[in-house]
């Protein structure tokens, strides 16, 4: 098994590179008049969304952490002490909040341990300026998505969600390539103890239930081209794919095989692995 922060620490490059530049563009004017921003991170995970986006706010920020895995909050925490002392950020702590303050600019972070499908019972959303979520929804079922999604735009919250899974493709193609794909992909959308997970099917769920409920949006793909310089990230995807498929009642004999093929292909420096996202801003 993955250990799953290695996993989030290793991809955090590529998430920045693929997020949509377009989206990320027009969400930081949306806010730019503010004099402080309130963000909820929720399933914060080793706080990307917060390295990646507390550099390109210029105004004060206050952060709200919401994660389920508490190993995960502990993580973050440091991971970002780390990177933020690397700014020039000046460090503080006042009971449970973490304080950075570089020049003017001050920006606070709490946590809180709880699921964002509680989200209204957990977090003030009137003073809500703005949610953060990556790679979150297309392990929700819709059912899970519409109660978090009614919850936050009931109170006019805008909310930035990042790298929504909708595809995938190896370069050069295999003939069995489609077949382990869709069997990967089934297994996101497999009956569990929730409901069925969106999946692939996330992205194009998500916009609708937007434009149905008249909500306005800006949209991107937000895609990770994996080649030879990534043969990590083609470890850790092959790996998935490999014990997800494996998981299948309907798994077919020749799994390894194909997996052993990408992966020697991997060490050739010859795979490319193309991830297709989209990307997400709603906002009032």
């Amino acid at each position: 098994m993955i250990k799953f922060s290695s996993w989030l620490d290793e991809r955090y490059q590529h998430d920045v590179d693929a997020r949509n530049k377009k989206v990320e563009q027009f969400c930081l004017e949306h806010f730019s008049n503010l004099a402080k921003i309130q963000i909820v991170d929720v399933g914060s995970g080793t706080g990307s969304n917060f390295i990646n986006l507390s550099e390109k706010f210029k105004q004060n920020q206050q952060w709200t952490f919401l994660e389920q895995d508490e190993g995960l909050i502990s993580h973050s925490l440091e991971r970002i002490k780390k990177k933020l002392a690397s700014r020039g950020y000046i460090i503080t702590q006042q009971n449970n909040n973490l304080i950075f303050q570089k020049g003017s600019q001050r920006i606070t972070i709490q946590t809180i341990n709880g699921s964002l499908l509680d989200i209204d019972k957990l977090i003030n959303l009137t003073n809500t300026n703005l949610i953060t979520a990556s790679a979150i929804f297309d392990l929700f079922s819709i059912e899970q998505f519409k109660i978090f999604s009614e919850q936050v735009h009931r109170e006019r919250v805008s909310v930035l969600s990042t790298l929504n899974y909708t595809g995938m493709h190896f370069e050069p193609a295999l003939d069995a390539d489609k077949q382990f794909i869709d069997l990967y992909n089934a297994h996101m959308k497999r009956k569990q103890s929730f409901g069925v997970g969106m999946g692939s099917d996330c992205y194009d769920v998500m916009n609708s239930y937007y434009e149905a409920n008249k909500i306005a949006t800006v949209n991107g793909n937000s895609t990770w081209d994996l080649d030879k310089n990534a043969q990590s990230m083609h470890t850790f995807l092959l790996t998935f794919m490999e014990e997800s498929i494996a998981e299948l009642s309907n798994c077919p004999s020749g799994l390894k095989r194909w997996v052993q093929e990408k992966r020697e292909a991997s060490a050739l420096g010859t795979l490319k692995i193309v991830v297709e996202h989209g990307d997400t801003f709603t906002y009032y």
